[in-house]
């Protein structure tokens, strides 16, 4: 109903902002609002001609929301009815002032918005001049200033996300805290209570909502405990193989070490027992090993070298 509702307003500015339409900076409020109330929200939009509606003050509107604020601000009772309107409310004349409305048409970001566009735009500004040198007709039909408001308008709507952000994140993490304990409550219910309920009639399709719930809460964990068990084997798979590719390049590149003197055999990938190892591509080094002496016997006297004796 609400989104059919909007669906009949105009935007706060009287424009429907589309690809290449002309943009508006945002600016005060007017003097008369219309307001809708419906159920959870409140609907504030700027008169329609085509909306037969009494209007009311817009100073008085706000008037009224900062009232409303104080009060709820200072109630107890959690998150109530008047907090939740009054919130709507402010939501509401906050999206006038900024021009921000609901009913906006979302189009398709453009490719690399988020890190590059911001600095290519700056890049052109900063160089205007210099490509109006070099090109005179490089800007004659281009509207400037609505591409400058449009980069102001980035920086700005990016600013209140940001500031609504904060919002966003502690309400959503609120919310799954609060999550956990119905569901921790539920499993507990349905494992302690489940002969209970499987002898009452009446109790057996009243929950089969619980049923529901906890049946898929398994289903989703054994597709996790699959997914986990196949990603593991995956990453195992891979590493063995990486590690063997890395094994087989090793043991490739090795060079065979040819027998030596000392009666070792040529080792692969490895060297002799008193060798260094050859580098691939290398000649092997023969190694230089002592001339042994010859052993004497015993009762033997050593042979003595004859020197021919001079003439007299």
């Amino acid at each position: 109903m609400i989104k059919n509702l909007r669906s009949f307003l105009f935007s706060p500015t009287r424009t429907v902002f589309s690809q290449g339409a002309d943009l508006r900076q945002p600016g005060a409020l007017g003097d008369n609002v219309q307001v809708f109330r419906v159920p959870n929200e409140t609907i504030v939009v700027n008169p329609a001609t085509d909306i037969h509606q009494t209007t009311m003050p817009t100073h008085e509107l706000v008037k009224q929301y900062l009232t409303t604020f104080e009060t709820v601000m200072f109630s107890t009772g959690g998150i109530t009815s008047e907090l939740l309107a009054c919130a709507s409310l402010g939501f509401e004349l906050l999206m006038l002032r900024i021009d921000a409305s609901a009913n906006a048409a979302m189009l398709e970001t453009p490719a690399n918005a988020a890190m590059l566009l911001l600095p290519a735009v700056d890049s052109i500004f900063k160089s205007e001049q210099l490509l109006r040198n070099e090109d005179p007709s490089l800007f004659r039909d281009e509207n400037l200033d609505q591409v400058r408001l449009a980069r102001e308008l980035i920086d700005g709507h990016q600013s209140v996300l940001d500031a609504i952000d904060p919002l966003q994140w502690g309400c959503t993490a609120r919310k799954i805290q609060a999550q956990w304990v119905v569901f921790d409550f539920c499993q507990r219910i349905g494992k302690n209570g489940s002969s209970a309920i499987d002898r009452n009639r009446i109790l057996n399709v009243a929950m089969i909502p619980l049923r529901t719930l906890l049946s898929q809460a398994a289903e989703a964990a054994q597709q996790t405990k699959q997914l986990t068990a196949t990603i593991s084997h995956q990453v195992e798979a891979s590493t063995l193989s990486r590690v063997k590719e890395a094994l087989d390049a090793q043991a490739g590149s090795t060079v065979a070490v040819p027998p030596s003197s000392t009666g070792t055999v040529g080792l692969t990938g490895a060297h002799a027992p008193g060798q260094k190892p050859v580098p691939p591509g290398a000649m092997p080094v023969q190694p230089v090993h002592p001339k042994p002496k010859r052993r004497v016997g015993p009762g033997t006297q050593p042979t003595k070298t004859r020197t021919k004796k001079k003439a007299k």
